[in-house]
Formats: structure tokens, sequence, C-alpha cells
């Protein structure tokens, strides 16, 4: 099999960037039998008419399939060798672009026809898999050349279809139809030809912008989290009266749009369960907030607690309870992503009634490197009949914590 890796580029980016990714890609395919792999590079300012050049050259040469990389982006070493295994004829990675707010370059379909493709929030995707999508950037793309040649139609202007070319208003200033860039172009060309498009979650590059651009720059992003990050702002009850005085006060003190649930738990189920079959049943949120009808906010809990979660890229949050000083998330913020790791989509480990489930997932985060505190973020307990901890729970996280932690986590709770 014949690959040829492309890179074209504008004057201001020399490929040589790219190129210093070569040995890397190369050496991972090294095993791989019968793989024959040859580099292309082409500069102009057009960036379509390179990938034209080196396209024609590909086809004339017999090449099996192109892995396009573009010249300011880093790849993983093994894009090709994984691409190869996926045996798909267009498949590429989730990269971000290089401006606020680093919107992923992963598209589905949507209904405006003005901007008919719509972002992919790509924290929602499962992990190292393949995942249909419609559109693609060609940052990390690997098409095989069979694609280009069923393209055998041409256009009014007599184009054949398998041309790279932008959208026929790319460029004018007013928002309407026909002004897709020339990857998008593209995408929907392939579908035309009965070809689907997978990007693979396993396989993210870098952007280089003033610094690279990565998907923590994305998540971090003001302007993203402005426009697309949801919370839930989870709080089981025994008491309706005291939970709903608890959460009018979080309400006018958030500083931040979240969704409140005030669960009453008629049957005694317990805190934890309670927590864990809302967020099996509510899976469309970025982040969880468990509290309790004791809590009492303080000003800008949820922008404070939202700012440096984002800004450390953690997946616990704990917030400032006035009594453990930043060592325990009593109450806390859960991103999404990392709670899908610990518990098979639970928030708590199901086995703890009440007590102790918050310590576990406090340990869970400090072992990944994954919590974060913030003082300004205020989320005081306040409860004046606070009774004793649930003997049982004590004793299964005694039993846990020896398997799961090291000796210096286990002993933080003494």
């Amino acid at each position: 099999m014949k690959v040829a890796i492309c890179i074209p580029s504008t004057e201001r980016v020399h490929p040589d960037l790219a190129f210093t990714n070569l040995p890397a890609i190369i050496n991972t395919c090294k095993d791989i039998k019968g793989l024959e792999i040859y580099t292309l590079y082409k500069t102009g300012v057009m960036t379509s008419s390179n990938r034209n050049w080196m396209l024609n050259e590909c086809l004339k040469q017999g090449i099996d399939a192109i892995l396009w990389l573009d010249a300011d982006m880093l790849y993983p070493p093994d894009i090709l060798k994984v691409y190869l295994e996926s045996k798909k004829d267009i498949i590429g990675s989730i990269y971000f672009k290089r401006s606020e707010p680093y919107d992923p370059v992963v598209f589905v379909k949507g209904k405006n026809p003005i901007k008919p493709y719509q972002i992919v929030d790509v924290t929602k995707l499962p992990k190292n898999a393949l995942v249909e999508v419609d559109g693609l950037g060609f940052g990390g793309l690997f098409v095989r050349t069979n694609v280009y040649r069923a393209m055998i139609e041409r256009d009014k202007l007599g184009r054949l279809d398998m041309w790279m070319k932008y959208g026929d208003n790319f460029g004018i200033p007013e928002e309407m139809e026909g002004q897709e860039s020339h990857d998008l172009i593209f995408c929907k060309m392939a579908q035309k030809y009965g070809f689907k498009l997978f990007v693979h979650t396993g396989i993210q590059s870098i952007h280089i912008a003033e610094k690279f651009v990565e998907m923590k720059d994305w998540k971090r992003s003001p302007a993203r989290n402005l426009r697309n990050t949801s919370v839930a702002v989870i709080m089981p009850t025994t008491n309706i009266v005291m939970a709903n005085m608890a959460v009018r006060k979080m309400q006018e003190r958030a500083g931040k749009p979240a969704e409140y649930f005030i669960i009453v738990d008629f049957e005694r189920n317990g805190f934890v369960n309670v927590v864990n079959d809302f967020v099996r049943s509510n899976k469309d949120y970025d982040y969880y907030v468990y509290v309790a009808q004791d809590a009492y906010a303080g000003e800008w809990w949820l922008k404070y607690a939202l700012d440096e979660i984002m800004d450390k890229d953690a997946g616990l949050l704990a917030f400032n309870d006035g009594k453990w000083n930043g060592k325990l998330a009593a109450f806390g913020m859960v991103e999404r992503e990392w709670m899908l790791q610990n518990y098979g989509g639970d928030l708590f480990y199901k086995g703890y009634n009440a007590n102790y489930c918050d310590v576990e997932l406090t340990l869970l985060a400090m072992r990944d490197n994954k919590f974060a505190y913030t003082g300004e973020s205020v989320m005081v307990e306040v409860d004046f009949n606070k009774h004793g901890v649930n003997r049982k729970d004590k004793e299964l996280f005694n039993k846990r914590k020896t398997l799961l932690f090291n000796a210096s986590l286990q002993n933080l709770f003494e």
C-alpha cells in the first residue's frame, strides 16, 4: 500500500514545522508489511491550489491513500498507524481553531442554510472511538484515493468534484449561503458520492498559534463557556421548606446560569442513590454540583467555581465550606467527562449511603491530579444538629481506601 503524507502551506508557515513530526509518524508504522510512505509539500498563497497540485501528483503516481497534514500543527506519532487499522475511507482527528473560543473542527449538519454545519461538543464523544460526523478539517485527515477517483462528475464551471474549492460566496463579509471552506466542500462532496466520514476521538492534534491550542484551551475559553457550559445543581432533601430557602439564595448569588433540582427523598434511599439516579437520567450537563438542604451560598459562588475548575482543567472542585479549607469536597462541582471514568456513570460510589462518598471522590481527584479549590466560592454547611457519621459507610471506606490509594492519600482523613 502506498500512502502519501501531503503538507500544503501558505507562504506564512513553512512546512518544516510539520515535517518535524514525520520521523515519529513513520517510525510508528515501520512494522506494517507492504506499506510505502511518500511525502509531498507545496507552498503558495491558496491552500486549495496547493492541495490540488499534490492530489494530482498522487493520482498520477498510483497512491492509495493521502494523509493530509497542516503545516501549523503537531500530530500524535501513531496517527497514521491508527488510521490504517481503522480501515475507513475518510477519517480525521480532533483539533481546535487557533483563535477564541478555540472551537473544535468537527461538525454535524444543522438546520440553518446560511451556516449548514454546527460544531460538535467533543467532550461528550466516547473515548478512543470512531464516530461518524458530517464535517472535518484537513489537519490530520486520512483519505483513500478511491474517494477522489469516484468524484468524476463536473460542476457548472466544468471542474471535477474531486478538486478542492471554496464555496461560491466564501470571503464575502455578509452572511449568506455558499460560504463553506474547502475542507467542508470536500466533506459535502464525499457524502454526495456515498462515503462516510469518521473522527477518531483517540487522535487529538495540536494547533500552533501564539501557543499550542488543544482541548484544554477550548474547555477554558470564556467565549465557549458563556455559550455552551451547562450546570446542574442537585439537592437531595428531606425538608422541602429548608431546601427551597437554600436554592433561592444559590440562584440569587450564582453569577452564572444553572439549573436547580430539589429532589425529595420520600423513600429514604439516601443521598448517594438520589444523586446517582439523577446523573444517570440527565446526561447532557457539563458539570454537576452536589449540595444539601443545609448549604448556604456566598456571592458569585458558581462563577468563581466555574472559572477555577476550567482554569485548572479539574474534575472535582471543593467549595469553601468554612470547615475543611479545601482539603475535602463536602459540597462539590464535578466535571462529567472526569466523572464517567470513575464509577461507570455514577457520581459517587454506590456502596455508600451518605457519608465518606465525598471523601473517596476527593481522593480520586487528588490521585488523578484533577482536584481544585477556590476560597472565593463559598458554600457553607449550616447544620446546628449535625450527628455522627454512618458507621457502615466508614467501614466501607476503610476497606476501599487501601485498594484505591497510596499511603499518603489513605491517611489524609484519619
